[in-house]
């Protein structure tokens, strides 16, 4: 961090006058190190390298800890929802680079973690992604964005028919079918109750 300037730059953010201060430039110096990029006050090299981390997964997620080991509940749900979702991606511990951690709530001008990036694009944190996929709306940017396929109508029976050991297909429900054929019930030997329709 000392290395990079971005200490010092730390320090005359809050006011700290340093010795040998030298006025950083701004927006790429002559001497390859670096300046400071004008719409964040970042350095070029962090801004640089945030930018590469984002952008090194479809779907990336900055979060504490690790998918197999969140650090904390907000992270593990959004971890959660994008393994509901099979969805395939990358994942930085924040808690194991500070410059890291900092620098990004600046460059996203998001405070708070997770962080959740679709193609370079800020998505938000723990309760606006849980609000779109409820929604539906986080499908739509996956499909939309090409990490995940657009369900078809034979995906959806697919999945209707497996998700339970018994699956009745019918008009209304059990308490009020819209048919007009009869609703007969039966005990099953298992002692689970089942339904089924009578011609």
């Amino acid at each position: 961090m000392h290395e990079s300037g971005e200490l010092r730059e730390v320090f005359r953010d809050h006011g700290i006058d340093t010795i040998d201060s030298v006025d950083p430039k701004v927006s790429g110096s002559e001497n390859g190190k670096g300046g400071i990029t004008q719409s964040t006050g970042l350095s070029t090299t962090l801004t640089s390298r945030l930018e590469s981390l984002v952008n090194s997964n479809p779907v990336m997620l900055f979060m504490k800890g690790k998918p197999t080991e969140p650090k904390c509940g907000f992270s593990g749900k959004v971890v959660a929802i994008l393994q509901e979702e099979k969805v395939t991606f990358e994942s930085f511990d924040i808690l194991t680079d500070e410059e890291v951690r900092q620098g990004l709530k600046v460059y996203s001008n998001w405070s708070s973690y997770p962080q959740l990036y679709i193609k370079g694009e800020l998505i938000g944190g723990s309760d606006i992604v849980l609000e779109m996929q409820k929604s539906g709306e986080l499908k739509r940017i996956l499909v939309e964005k090409g990490i995940i396929q657009k369900e078809t109508p034979e995906d959806r029976l697919k999945s209707l028919i497996t998700s339970s050991p018994v699956m009745l297909f019918m008009k209304g429900n059990p308490r009020n079918p819209q048919m007009w054929f009869q609703l007969q019930s039966c005990e099953c030997p298992e002692g689970e109750w089942c339904q089924f329709w009578v011609l």
